[in-house]
C-alpha cells in the first residue's frame, strides 16, 4: 500500500529558477552599486507636496476664509480693499495644485515600476488627482 503523499513529488530548492530584478531605476555610483533609487527623492518630494498642500489648506480655512467671511459684505470689502491684506491666493494654488498631483503620480509610477506600491500611496494618488480634478 502507498504512502498519502506519493503523488507528490519533492522538489530540489537548489535547481528552482530564480528571478533577479534590474536595478531599472537606480543611480550607480563608481563601482557600479546600485545607491540610491530614483524612488526615493520622488517620495520625499511627494511627502513635502502633501505636506505643504495640507498646510497651506488648514491656513487658508482657520485664518483666511473666517476673515472676510466674519460681516459680509463690509469685511469682504476691508479684506479686498487693505493693500496689507490683500491676498493673491491663486497665485500660490495655481503651481502648487498641478505639482502636487504630479508628484502623486510620478511617485506611484515609480513605485510601480519598483514593485514597491503600496495601498496607502495608490489611495494617497487617487485623493490628491481627485482634489486638483
Amino acid at each position: 500500500m502507498g504512502s498519502v503523499l506519493a503523488p507528490f513529488r519533492t522538489v530540489d530548492a537548489e535547481n528552482l529558477p530564480r528571478y533577479q530584478v534590474e536595478p531599472t531605476i537606480c543611480w550607480t555610483d563608481s563601482s557600479g552599486d546600485c545607491g540610491m533609487t530614483l524612488y526615493t527623492p520622488v517620495l520625499w518630494f511627494y511627502a513635502v507636496m502633501v505636506s505643504l498642500v495640507f498646510g497651506a489648506s488648514v491656513y487658508e480655512t482657520l485664518v483666511v476664509h473666517p476673515a472676510w467671511s466674519r460681516k459680509p459684505p463690509e469685511s469682504f470689502r476691508g479684506f479686498v480693499g487693505m493693500p496689507v491684506s490683500r491676498m493673491n491666493i491663486p497665485a500660490f494654488w495655481a503651481p502648487v495644485a498641478p505639482l502636487y498631483a504630479l508628484s502623486a503620480l510620478a511617485a506611484l509610477g515609480l513605485a510601480f515600476r519598483a514593485g514597491s506600491q503600496g495601498v496607502a500611496l495608490i489611495v494617497s494618488t487617487a485623493c490628491a488627482v481627485a482634489g486638483v480634478a
